[in-house]
């Protein structure tokens, strides 16, 4: 064999080992690139479900708002009055409750499904596991006995629910109003039909509803 020739077959070998590596360098960032790309899919798919969680609490949360009878909140009282089980009174939640952990919502919120009234959940409704709780705050009250017949007041209410799955969590916040009185028939617990039924059985232009939502975590 001829020194020329053994060069040409170092350089051929040479060359194939190069791209053998580049090949090798390729595959292993597509397989990189593709984990990454699922890690992403999963967390994306676990914010969802977190996301859809915390609507399912939301939802239960404001059905229990809508279900309390005006007897249970004391007529014409602005601050520190008798307030519907579940439902705190202003400055009683943490300034960031988004923040606290799941032995504190647990200890302080209500599961989706559940009667905070009873002492069993109701069948058919609660899901464990899901991460579905909701918080009720009072944050203000507007007297207005002369300006709608058979409505004593409105509250005001901050609503949050808590969603988790898969290590992902998310709080929102929904702030509502609910007039109480004569002329407020309240919704059955568990709700029966849509929510928006509740306002629209009072007849009368008085604030109602979900008035703004966030997303605080």
């Amino acid at each position: 064999m001829t020194p020329g020739a053994g060069r040409a077959r170092g350089m051929a070998l040479l060359a194939g080992l190069v791209l053998m590596v580049a090949v090798s360098l390729l595959a292993v960032t597509a397989a990189g690139g593709m984990a990454l790309q699922q890690h992403q899919a999963a967390n994306f798919s676990a914010r969802q479900q977190a996301f859809a969680h915390a609507d399912r609490a939301r939802s239960w949360g404001l059905a229990w708002l809508y279900s309390r009878p005006s007897e249970e909140r004391e007529a014409a009282c602005e601050t520190d009055c008798f307030l519907p089980v579940a439902i705190h009174s202003l400055a009683q939640l943490p300034v960031k409750p988004e923040f606290m952990q799941l032995a504190w919502w647990q200890a302080n919120g209500v599961v989706a499904g559940a009667d905070p009234a009873a002492a069993a959940d109701e069948p058919g409704y609660f899901t464990p596991g899901e991460g579905a709780l909701w918080l009720i705050e009072e944050i203000h009250y507007v007297p207005r006995p002369d300006t709608a017949p058979g409505v004593e007041g409105i509250g005001y209410y901050r609503i949050l629910a808590r969603g988790a799955a898969d290590g992902s969590v998310v709080v929102s916040e929904s702030i509502v109003a609910r007039p109480w009185g004569e002329a407020v028939r309240a919704l059955p617990y568990p709700p029966t039909g849509a929510l928006s039924g509740f306002c629209a059985s009072i007849g009368l232009a008085v604030p109602c509803g979900q008035a703004a939502w966030r997303l605080r975590r």
